[in-house]
């Protein structure tokens, strides 16, 4: 669907199917991060940064993506701001689900970190 370092331009929003997320580790290695299923989006931020893909999408099985682009959206926060409003809504509402679970994940890995740490040093 996406390459890591592709030039962003577009949200998309995946209506059937299910995409798998990937990022290269520090070492070079590919990691995957997440699946992806119906009703998920998906470029939100490297679009909202004006950057540049930060992962790579592929689908897992036949999936359906709408993209809305930048000048759709921008075009959309004139004539329909109430409907940008709801998108922007429901953008910030998944990036608040994320952050809370990525901080859940970071913080059992540090606790698992201290852990052996103590085992280690015991």
């Amino acid at each position: 669907m996406v390459r890591e370092g592709d030039p962003s331009d577009e949200i998309f929003l995946l209506v059937a199917g299910r995409l798998s997320v990937f990022a290269t580790s520090p070492t070079g290695q590919l990691q995957r991060l997440t699946t992806l299923s119906p009703g998920m989006s998906f470029g939100e931020s490297a679009l909202l940064e004006r950057g540049t893909r930060t992962a790579l999408v592929r689908a897992e099985e036949p999936s359906v993506c709408w993209t809305l682009s930048r000048g759709a959206l921008e075009v959309a926060s004139t004539t329909h701001p109430r409907l940008m409003g709801a998108l922007l809504g429901s953008l910030l509402r998944s990036a608040i689900g994320i952050n809370a679970r990525l901080t859940r994940e970071l913080a059992s890995v540090q606790a698992g970190g201290s852990r052996r740490g103590g085992v280690m040093a015991g």
